[in-house]
């Protein structure tokens, strides 16, 4: 069983907290250029932001179950969207989504296109594109 942790922004200081293990360290390393760095706190496998990262995978999952002509890129790569494609196209069976409800208050900007409809959208999308990959997917609500 892998912990993973994806945050809207990635602010591994709070989510420290949240799960109450000390923060080993916070890469400001962009792999990519369209995929934000990764974190690493004790006891959590990958730590990423959240949108950004979450729509990567999206892309790669309904690549996966096409054409697959983007395996190359994220089969190989270290970036956070990489890393978690290998770990729900190629390991996982079952998978849990924890979703928070929280509004983050640095997205209540007009100018910025994150908003909650758009968490919620990634998931259920990602959620269906699993399932026609023959994963057993729970999404849970906080």
């Amino acid at each position: 069983m892998y912990k993973l942790v994806t945050k809207k922004r990635l602010n591994p200081t709070v989510t420290q907290m949240e799960i109450e293990a000390p923060l080993v360290a916070a890469s400001l390393d962009f792999l990519r250029n369209d995929v934000p760095p990764i974190a690493h706190i004790e006891g959590v496998d990958l730590v990423t932001e959240g949108v950004i990262t979450v729509n990567k995978v999206l892309e790669y999952a309904n690549d996966y179950i096409g054409e697959n002509k983007f395996y190359e890129e994220w089969n190989f790569q270290r970036d956070g969207a990489s890393l978690i494609s290998r770990l729900l196209f190629e390991e996982a069976t079952d998978i849990n989504f924890y979703v928070g409800r929280a509004v983050n208050p640095a997205h209540q900007n007009p100018d910025l296109p994150i908003n909650f409809s758009i968490k919620m959208n990634l998931v259920n999308e990602l959620s269906n594109s699993l399932r026609q990959m023959g994963k057993r997917i729970k999404v849970s609500y906080f």
